[in-house]
């Protein structure tokens, strides 16, 4: 894979897909929550598809402050 550009349409680019990825897990996240009380793995699967959303949205915060400079 090719890296991304630094630039402001390569950031936007980059800006989308997180968000994409970001709605997604959270969907996934609360798929699986809510059969958490059934099944251990889908409790973690929860776990681990929110923290995946948390990050894209911590990267997507600092990539914010790195677009405003540009």
């Amino acid at each position: 894979m090719r890296p991304m550009p630094s630039t402001e349409v390569g950031m936007k680019a980059l800006m989308s897909m997180l968000e994409a990825t970001m709605m997604m897990c959270r969907a996934c996240g609360d798929d699986c929550m809510a059969m958490g009380d059934m099944n251990a793995a889908a409790k973690m699967c929860a776990q681990v598809c929110m923290n995946c959303a948390d990050s894209c949205e911590a990267m997507m915060t600092s990539m914010k402050s790195m677009m405003a400079s540009m």
